[in-house]
């Protein structure tokens, strides 16, 4: 029987009780490459006991897991932790740079994961607040894992990236890439066109735009923007409603934001709603545009998962956001930190509900080819064919 063997760049957390934590998000991910995966199915994941900032962390019992899952004693992946798997898939990371050439040396075929370009790593390190010779160090360090990882993706049996900026300069280096964008809405959670329909009805009674955010509250997403948009919206009579979904630690900051802008009656910050059962009836049933004020070009899923909602974008031109926008015309952009030049957009929109409309039918359109369904089956066959 064929064994995949996934080692991704995710940490597990495991606390001083030994209590073990994972994404429900990794969990589901898995559990869509065992329906389309014919054989076993094995993780091989490092652990930290540093706490998580990721919103869907759960408690795990590993008896109860629906796949193995190993803990490595190092953060060195040793030829035995390889033994009888018959593809390795490998998220790109300064931790699995040698992996592709073990695996050359072991006659496995080896497959990498890129998601993180270069030049969103140097964003990421821009927007972090340490003193200048700190954020030197870190562009240098990453320029040289650059060149470490287009190494091991130049030897590698195949590619898989998520979302374009990867994709882009990578696709050129591989001889076996792939494109896809990361989500977790099933074909099923889609939003209904009778619901669109009826959400879309309001647009035209000219009610007050209902704008939304989903998301880690920091400010490599752009949260701290959110409350400058409203603020610009405010000041230009725009007529709206804000609704920010999430957690983090800008949080205490933004309401104190809210209350000396006088925003109580326009934005609402509504904490962290479960994904399935909460977020996406939501977003479905009462958004018109999603604010996206992201500073970097990570492939985040909420961009398919909102479209997906029938929910068009207008954000910052990020290389996700570009690639997307390059694709699909469903939202607008502005140039990075132009809060001004967003708000600007949302008014436009607001005062052209036909164009509204037809991004939010695109925004659907566009996102069908996308579900989870489509997306693990086509990368599992990619797989397959490498085997």
């Amino acid at each position: 029987m064929k064994k995949l063997l996934i080692i991704p760049a995710l940490e597990a957390t495991i606390d001083s009780s030994n209590r073990k934590f994972l994404t429900k998000k990794f969990i589901d991910g898995v559990e869509q490459y065992k329906q389309y995966w014919d054989g076993e199915i094995k993780v091989l994941m490092r652990a930290s006991s540093q706490p998580s900032t990721n919103l869907d962390n759960i408690d795990i019992d590993l008896t109860k897991l629906p796949f193995e899952l190993v803990f490595v004693k190092t953060d060195d992946v040793m030829p035995s932790d390889l033994s009888g798997a018959s593809i390795v898939l490998v998220s790109v990371s300064y931790k699995n740079n040698l992996i592709g050439s073990l695996c050359l040396e072991l006659g496995t075929p080896c497959v990498y994961i890129s998601e993180y370009s270069l030049k969103t790593r140097l964003q990421i390190i821009r927007s972090s607040r340490v003193n200048f010779a700190v954020k030197l160090r870190r562009v240098f360090w990453e320029i040289n894992q650059e060149c470490k990882q287009r190494k091991a993706i130049r030897i590698a049996s195949g590619l898989q990236c998520n979302g374009t900026p990867t994709f882009e300069p990578y696709c050129k280096i591989n001889k076996n890439p792939m494109l896809y964008f990361d989500n977790r809405v099933s074909i099923s959670k889609f939003i209904s066109p009778e619901v669109l329909e009826d959400r879309l009805s309001y647009l035209v009674q000219g009610n007050p735009l209902r704008l939304a955010f989903s998301g880690r509250l920091i400010e490599i997403k752009g949260a701290d923007h959110l409350i400058k948009v409203a603020q610009e919206l405010k000041a230009l009579g725009i007529p709206f409603t804000m609704s920010i979904f999430g957690g983090g630690s800008l949080e205490r900051e933004m309401k104190a934001s809210i209350k000396s802008s006088h925003l109580e009656n326009l934005v609402k910050l509504e904490g962290v709603l479960e994904f399935e059962s909460e977020l996406l009836p939501r977003i479905q049933s009462s958004i018109d545009l999603f604010v996206c004020c992201h500073r970097q070009g990570d492939p985040s899923c909420t961009y398919i998962e909102t479209l997906a909602c029938g929910v068009p974008i207008v954000g910052y031109c990020n290389e996700a956001f570009d690639g997307i926008l390059k694709r699909a015309e469903v939202g607008y952009s502005a140039p990075m930190d132009n809060y001004q030049k967003l708000a600007n957009l949302i008014g436009t929109l607001s005062n052209d509900r036909v164009t509204l409309k037809k991004l939010a039918h695109n925004a659907l359109m566009f996102s069908k080819g996308h579900s989870v369904e489509n997306i693990f089956s086509k990368r599992i066959e990619h797989l397959k064919q490498l085997t």
